[in-house]
């Protein structure tokens, strides 16, 4: 009897141990799960979280992208009015930059007046204003000029300033000794050589002695150059002008008694 109480007592203890094993098992688990639950709960806040700075920082990418574009957008429409507008006003620009560029040849003369070989081709192709004449005599007068570039000088006198060069007190003289050689003119500018004479003849302040050498000079030159034809031009233009041709042949016969050159005046 005293044995079988024991063996129930026993089985009791054994019972009562596996139910708080058990008890204490379920609180494990029960833990377990809060902190996975937790973890859950977390990792969910953090991925909402991501998810919503995501959200913010595309918005704001979107924004920027869309300002950039803009902007973007605005310089290559400036820069296509710019370019539309220096295509419309090339001439323009081109006109004025050809001007700022004859005037800075035109000083550099001044001060260096023995470039002229190297500036002269440039400045027959160039057109010359009549405030320019100044300039080129200035470095045509300058003392560091050698008498061998002159000529050089007074070529392009006698294409650009025919006119201003006859007025001129200081360098008609010069002028006029070189229009016995007309061969390096143009056509053009020997017309215009004869259309300036034509102009101041009537004009003449230098007297009769500077005229007939203007003359003389002036039939010499043309007749040995490659525009004789034009004193059909040079007479008619006299005649426009009401000046007394035969006095001016007489002139210019100065005693020639070659055939030639005579029947050529009196064509």
């Amino acid at each position: 009897m005293i044995e079988s109480n024991a063996t129930g007592t026993l089985r009791i203890q054994i019972l009562e141990e596996n139910q708080k094993l058990l008890e204490q098992r379920q609180e494990m688990s029960n833990e377990v799960n809060d902190r996975i639950s937790n973890q859950i709960d977390s990792a969910s806040f953090a991925v909402g979280a991501i998810s919503l700075f995501a959200t913010i920082g595309g918005i704001f990418l979107a924004v920027f992208i869309n300002k950039s574009y803009e902007k973007i957008l605005k310089i290559k429409q400036d820069i296509d009015h710019t370019k539309e507008y220096i295509e419309g006003h090339y001439d323009q620009f081109y006109e004025k930059w050809k001007r700022s560029d004859t005037l800075d040849k035109l000083h550099r003369l001044i001060n260096v007046p023995e470039d002229i070989a190297n500036l002269q081709q440039l400045l027959f192709s160039r057109d010359l204003e009549p405030t320019d004449f100044l300039l080129l005599k200035k470095a045509f007068f300058s003392e560091k000029l050698h008498d061998y570039f002159k000529k050089d000088y007074i070529l392009v006198f006698q294409q650009h300033f025919p006119y201003q060069s006859l007025k001129d007190a200081d360098l008609n003289g010069i002028f006029v000794e070189e229009l016995t050689n007309l061969n390096a003119m143009l056509y053009r500018d020997t017309k215009n050589i004869l259309s300036s004479i034509i102009k101041f003849l009537p004009e003449n302040v230098y007297g009769k002695d500077f005229r007939d050498k203007l003359v003389v000079n002036l039939f010499q030159g043309l007749f040995l150059s490659e525009h004789k034809d034009l004193i059909s031009f040079f007479k008619a233009e006299l005649t426009s002008k009401n000046i007394d041709i035969p006095e001016i042949i007489f002139v210019a016969m100065n005693g020639r008694t070659d055939a030639d050159f005579i029947h050529w005046l009196n064509s």
